[in-house]
Parts: structure tokens; C-alpha cells; sequence
């Protein structure tokens, strides 16, 4: 009875001195020392990472457990430069990884689709290299993607997860189709795919995205017309295309989005009339935009409203 006391005293003393009783496992430790050693540190940013102390790693910089396992890895705007190691493959209870601003190299190790639990993945504003691992877009908890401002290319393979409310994989060299296998069960609210070297045409899955709010195209090589179906996106809130070589008529049925505030065209091969309907009902009442911009194509002029109602327009 003693015995058992004296066990539990030291592990509640443990408890509440470092938030643990049962150690991390040894290969979590193991695999953050792997990430440390693949790193050029100039800041010093990781000099504390120690694998002798009595928390260890929970009580490294930048990292955060729970229930004695590693849950978050956040080392953003630290200057490290080198590799992302594979063996972070083994932080098994990873929700959360985000280094981000730094200048890190190299490719995204396909291995970190094992860390099945991440939601959130902060990659932006690095040197990473190479194609985007089709089982990491595919992580079915992963809501969170943003791997912007980077030098990726390829085409992106395979889903995209149901689960991804941010997908931001703008200015990178990123190439072929835009994927065309949304569904209505996506989650997907942002969508930034600019500044690559998309090609093809506009899919008309799109309009699946119930709750899709912004949609970033710009600066692609896009061709063909906007699909009508995009008019089905009820929560588009920014709709941004310029740049790339659309054509044809802008769809009157945009017109009709509830919640449409910002609609971006310019620099495109766009003709025809500009429907009404973007700037008012058919009862003359205005919509949701408040900004336009569709310089840089051939339209021949604004088609007038269903009711004959002029439109007027204000100068600031």
C-alpha cells in the first residue's frame, strides 16, 4: 500500500511540474531530432532542443503536445533553411505543422501523408520544390492547405479532400487542368490557384461548391468560357479570373449569386454585352457587387435591364 502511494505521489508531483507521467514516445523524440539535424538554423532558433530534459520535446520551442504526444509543429518566420525530414512521418498524432516563412528546400516528403490526424499544413512563402504529394492533398482530416509563393510544378493527381475548407497553392508553377471532381459534399470555402500555369477550361464541377466564398484564377493560361454552373456557388463572395485567355460571354447567371461582392475579369478575351443582371434585378434593384473589373477584353457594351430601367452609375 505504501509502495503504491509512494508511485503515485511521484507521478502526480510529475504531473503538475512538467504537464506529463508517461514519457513522449521515444520516436517522436527521435523524429524532431532527425527534422532538427536536416535544418541550417542561423537564429538559433532550436539551441533548446534537448533530448535529456524531463519534458522533452514538450517543452521545445515550437512545439506543443497533449496527452504526452506531439501534436502541433510551428516554426514559422525562424530563417531555417534546408530539407523537411521524412521522419516526421512519425509524429503519429499531428494536427498541426506550419513552417511557413522560412527558406526551406527540397520537396514535401510523400511519407507525411502518415500523419493521417493533420488538419492544418503552413508551407507558404518557402523555396519547396517538385510536384505536391497526391496523398497529402488527399488527407481526409486535412482542412487547411497552403503551400503558396513556392517553386512547385507539375499537375496536381488524384482528389482533392472532401475535408480541405483552404486550398492556396497560388504563385508556383503548378500546370495542366484545373481538377474537375469537386462534389457537393467539399468543404472547400478558398480556392487560390493564381499565378501558376493552369491550362484548359474552367470545370464546370465548380458550381458543386455550396460553400465556396473566394475564388482566385488569375494569371493562369485558362481558355474557353466561364461555366454557367458557377452561378450554383451560393456563398461566392470574390470571384478573381484576370489574366488568362477567356472568351466568349460572361454568363448572365452570375448575376444572380446572393452574396457576389467582388467580381474580377479583366485581361481576358471576354465579348458580347455585360449582362444587367451583375449590376441589378430585374426589378431594377441593385445586386451584391460592389466592385467590377472587366477592362482589357471586347465587350461591345452593358445589355440593358429585363425592364428597360437604365442603369446609373456613380464616380467617387
Amino acid at each position: 500500500m505504501v509502495t503504491v502511494i509512494f508511485l503515485f505521489s511521484i507521478c502526480y508531483a510529475t504531473f503538475f511540474t512538467f504537464g506529463l507521467c508517461d514519457a513522449v514516445p521515444l520516436s517522436e523524440i527521435q523524429a524532431l531530432t532527425s527534422f532538427k539535424l536536416r535544418l541550417h538554423d542561423p537564429l538559433g532558433a532550436l539551441d533548446g532542443w534537448d533530448a535529456s530534459t524531463p519534458s522533452a520535446p514538450c517543452d521545445w520551442r515550437g512545439i506543443v503536445c497533449y496527452d504526452n504526444r506531439v501534436r502541433e509543429l510551428r516554426l514559422p518566420r525562424l530563417q531555417l533553411s534546408g530539407t523537411i525530414s521524412d521522419q516526421l512521418a512519425n509524429l503519429s498524432q499531428l494536427r498541426k505543422l506550419s513552417l511557413h516563412s522560412n527558406n526551406l528546400n527540397g520537396s514535401i516528403p510523400p511519407s507525411l501523408s502518415e500523419c493521417s490526424l493533420l488538419r492544418a499544413v503552413y508551407l507558404q512563402y518557402n523555396s519547396l520544390s517538385g510536384g505536391l504529394p497526391p496523398s497529402i492533398v488527399n488527407l481526409t482530416n486535412l482542412q487547411v492547405l497552403n503551400v503558396a509563393y513556392n517553386l512547385f510544378s507539375g499537375k496536381i493527381h488524384g482528389d482533392i479532400s472532401h475535408s480541405l475548407r483552404y486550398f492556396d497553392i497560388s504563385s508556383n508553377a503548378i500546370s495542366g487542368e484545373i481538377p474537375a471532381n469537386f462534389s457537393i459534399e467539399s468543404q472547400l470555402q478558398l480556392i487560390n490557384l493564381s499565378y501558376n500555369k493552369f491550362s484548359g477550361e474552367v470545370p464546370a464541377s465548380i458550381g458543386q461548391l455550396q460553400k465556396l466564398e473566394y475564388l482566385w484564377l488569375d494569371s493562369n493560361q485558362l481558355y474557353g468560357t466561364l461555366p454557367s454552373a458557377i452561378a450554383n456557388c451560393s456563398s461566392l463572395i470574390h470571384l478573381s479570373a484576370e489574366d488568362n485567355a477567356l472568351r466568349g460571354l460572361i454568363p448572365a447567371t452570375i448575376g444572380s449569386i446572393p452574396k457576389l461582392e467582388v467580381l474580377s475579369l479583366s485581361q481576358n478575351e471576354l465579348s458580347g454585352s455585360v449582362p444587367a443582371s451583375i449590376f441589378c434585378d430585374v426589378l431594377g434593384n441593385f445586386s451584391s457587387v460592389r466592385m467590377v473589373q472587366l477592362g482589357f477584353n471586347a465587350f461591345t457594351g452593358i445589355a440593358k435591364p429585363p425592364n428597360g430601367a437604365a442603369l446609373v452609375f456613380w464616380r467617387s
